[in-house]
């Protein structure tokens, strides 16, 4: 019990220093980066010390860790539903709506399999494989990869078309993104045509999506402030949870992640020239948009 009493103090007091930086500076990256060393020291700590009182810690930690996940899959969805609705709610006209709306999905699923295709790719070229995690505990049976493996293309086009979307709102599904993707492209379409044969009310409905937008950043920026502690958290448990030899396995695999990521860079930056737009602009003016998105997703 004192072990676990010290590890929770010396967790407070790494988050006291985090707090400190964060009041010092205001950049997120540089929070994130110093969470990932401190996680990485006591995680990397805790193999010096019995399995029982490492197995308590980590529980206790869960609460940080899990708890950042459940609140980062908690605003995800209603921002990605806000922030689509709110771009539509902009537009004078429907006019050039359907187009959008191509694009929009359009891109999503052909930037996914191209990031699925490098990702096979350096996966094969660099030798890769599940030897360095087979201690890890699978998310999927093999029931659930056979099934999706014996999905046919027509099969997967339709189960992208959402039938409820309070379901899709719990992202009880895969594709759950898309679904609600396409469900606010549909009520986009309904509220520029309400704005035009109803203005008044279609005014309210506008102020009201405004107001909303505005409520849900509010909360995305209290999500985006708990980041560090959570990154800690989870780091801990990461270097807890692998052997000394086995971080070479793990540096290979990490390292392979960052080719990939740069690959897609690549892949983004010639979509911007052939679009016409400034790569290193565009970049520049994302990046913490980038870097939010990074530090979450490789915690989830």
């Amino acid at each position: 019990m004192v072990v676990t009493l010290a590890y929770i103090v010396l967790f407070l007091v790494f988050s006291w220093v985090i707090l400190r930086i964060n009041q010092k500076s205001d950049s997120l990256s540089k929070s994130v980066f110093i969470a990932i060393f401190l996680g990485a020291v006591i995680g990397l700590s805790l193999h010096f010390i019995s399995a029982n009182h490492t197995k308590t810690i980590i529980e206790w930690y869960s609460i940080v860790g899990n708890g950042y996940v459940h609140l980062l899959k908690l605003v995800a969805i209603p921002l990605i539903f806000i922030s689509i609705l709110s771009a539509i709610n902009k537009l004078e006209n429907s006019a050039g709506i359907g187009k959008m709306s191509l694009t929009i999905v359009g891109c999503m699923l052909c930037l996914v399999m191209v990031a699925g295709f490098i990702g096979l790719l350096t996966a094969h070229v660099l030798g890769l494989d599940a030897s360095a995690f087979v201690h890890m505990p699978s998310m999927l049976t093999t029931e659930e990869v056979n099934k999706t493996a014996a999905v046919s293309i027509p099969q997967l086009v339709t189960s992208l078309i959402p039938t409820n979307i309070f379901l899709d709102l719990t992202g009880a599904r895969s594709v759950s993104v898309i679904g609600i993707v396409i469900f606010t492209l549909i009520a986009g379409i309904a509220l520029l045509k309400v704005k035009k044969e109803a203005p008044e009310e279609g005014q309210k409905l506008s102020a009201g999506i405004n107001a909303i937008q505005i409520w849900v950043m509010k909360m995305v920026r209290i999500v985006i402030a708990l980041t560090p502690y959570g990154v800690m958290a989870l780091m801990t448990t990461v270097f807890s949870s692998y052997h000394f030899e086995q971080f070479a396995s793990l540096l290979g695999f990490i390292g392979a992640c960052y080719i990939a990521i740069f690959m897609m860079f690549i892949v983004h930056a010639i979509l911007l020239i052939l679009s016409g737009n400034n790569p290193a602009r565009y970049f520049r003016m994302v990046w913490p948009v980038l870097t939010f998105a990074f530090v979450s997703r490789s915690s989830a």
